[in-house]
């Protein structure tokens, strides 16, 4: 059985030729149901337009320029954030790098000549945009780490392992538990397994088709499909999980490390007792009829986060 310290020999020149473009801006995690900015967004060509790349959500809107004089506009919009970020890029074997200028964005934000080119109603706020590359492929402007491999796995032995580089797996395949649930199993090409204990692994993060998912490693079972963890999807005030491509089966947890419970409002009120105003507010708004795992009518997150972070402001 290989240990990680094996794996990260193994890895070595992939992990080297990565650390560059690997910095914090790629360590904040692309989660579908939370209003923060997602790093990790894919942006397509938007026709007529050269240089001009964006993408759309629910409630948010990703869009950047590259434009001939080698300067590049990034910006961010959703209902309650404008953000804007400005510098220069250079390219190298099509790989846009972006080196982030503070007073050229500083520049921009503060004068409404210039910020009203991006946003009609009112000025952004500052964005610092670190080690943020780009690579085209067809019409699509690809963060620059995705192209190492596009199908791959990469091992967290804890939680803070979020915050940094760690080994990752090429030509993932798939992740499985033994027969007796202690050990994992990556496949990562036709013939050849990795073996690891349970107990050494906090969890992983699958990057498959340019998207990313992370899941929490929880014992054989808990995921009736087989997964070997529970997928994380909002991360903001507290943690939320889902098994399956539904919502319907939502879990929590007060943080990246204490027990998961179903998403009830028992189990709401048994682990946030010290917060009666958050308890009484999900009470209030939830009823036989509208379900815990609902979104907010604004942003694209959990309502109950959204009435929890209400009662912190208040």
């Amino acid at each position: 059985m290989k240990t990680l310290t094996q794996i990260c020999l193994y890895l070595f020149p992939i992990i080297l030729f990565s650390q560059k473009y690997g910095g914090e801006n790629y360590r904040k995690l692309f989660v579908p149901y939370s209003s923060k900015i997602m790093t990790n967004v894919v942006m397509q060509e938007v026709e007529g337009k050269p240089g001009y790349y964006k993408r759309n959500f629910l409630y948010s809107s990703y869009n950047i320029y590259f434009y001939p004089d080698s300067s590049y506009v990034f910006y961010f919009v959703s209902e309650l954030d404008f953000q804007l970020s400005a510098g220069k890029y250079s390219i190298w074997n099509n790989i846009y790098e972006l080196s982030w200028d503070s007073t050229l964005t500083r520049k921009i934000i503060s004068s409404e000549e210039e910020y009203k080119k991006y946003f009609r109603f009112k000025a952004p706020t500052l964005l610092q945009t670190i080690d943020a590359a780009y690579f085209i492929e067809g019409k699509d402007l690809v963060p620059f780490k995705a192209r190492l491999n596009k199908e791959r796995i990469e091992l967290l032995t804890k939680s803070i392992d979020l915050e940094k580089t760690n080994p990752q797996i090429d030509q993932y395949i798939s992740i499985y538990f033994n027969a007796s649930g202690d050990k994992l199993k990556i496949n990562y090409n036709q013939n050849s397994k990795l073996e690891f204990s349970k107990d050494s692994i906090w969890g992983y993060i699958v990057t498959q088709n340019n998207q990313l998912k992370l899941y929490r490693l929880t014992p054989k079972g808990f995921n009736w499909y087989g997964t070997p963890g529970i997928q994380v999807v909002q991360t903001d005030y507290f943690i939320i999980y889902v098994i399956g491509d539904s919502r319907v089966y939502s879990y929590f947890s007060k943080d990246l490390d204490s027990k998961i419970y179903q998403l009830t409002i028992p189990n709401l009120e048994s682990q946030f007792k010290d917060q009666p105003c958050f308890i009484h507010a999900v009470k209030k708004e939830f009823s036989h009829h509208k379900k815990l795992y609902a979104l907010d009518d604004h942003i694209y997150s959990y309502r109950i986060v959204e009435l929890y972070k209400a009662c912190l402001e208040k």
